[in-house]
């Protein structure tokens, strides 16, 4: 007989490993270690997820996917592009910051699985979206302008993740804070706000 799914066992899971993969990394975690961390059975695990692989996917994809929707939420309740980027500085940031483990695990197992290039799609269609908004002229395809602004974002965003992750565990002297006052000056100059 099929056990019953309990989501709450579920997410026990998924945060268990989580911590683990983060910390001693996918490959070097095994199924077992995650089955004693969380003191049930193997087929608990598999219940729930057919392979290690799929821990790891849907921790990414659920990470990311609660973060999109707490953005998106917020966005569109924000009046005025002011108030979407301090929503984006002040609410969104702080919690992707504050998730080092999802930072650590997109940066260095999942990024064959992370489809990493969509988020960042994601991303970039946010910021046009935001240059839109500010009045700021539209960008053709074949604009270089658009390949700047896309490399920007790349750069950006992929070294402010590490660094967020760095900061929480490494003596490097800045804090989130910093970070966040870091992006802000940056969004505000590159869209002309100030």
């Amino acid at each position: 007989m099929a056990r019953a799914k309990d989501q709450e066992k579920r997410q026990l899971i998924l945060t268990t490993a989580k911590a683990l993969f983060a910390r001693q990394g996918f490959h070097n975690t095994s199924v077992s270690q995650l089955v004693n961390q969380l003191a049930i059975p193997v087929g608990s695990i598999y219940t729930y997820f057919p392979s290690k692989e799929e821990i790891l996917q849907a921790i990414i994809e659920e990470g990311w996917q609660d973060l999109k929707t707490a953005l998106d939420q917020e966005l569109t309740q924000a009046a005025s592009l002011e108030a979407q980027l301090e929503i984006l500085v002040s609410s969104v940031l702080p919690r992707l910051f504050q998730d080092t483990d999802l930072i650590s695990i997109i940066l260095s197992e999942g990024l064959e699985i992370s489809r990493l290039d969509e988020k960042i799609d994601s991303l970039i269609t946010l910021v046009l979206n935001l240059r839109k908004e500010a009045g700021l002229m539209e960008l053709s395809s074949a604009d270089p302008a658009l390949t700047r602004i896309r490399t920007a974002i790349i750069i950006y965003f992929l070294g402010l993740m590490n660094a967020a992750r760095l900061c929480t565990r490494t003596p490097l002297g800045i804090s989130q804070a910093d970070l966040l006052s870091f992006i802000r000056d940056l969004i505000h100059r590159e869209l002309a706000l100030s």
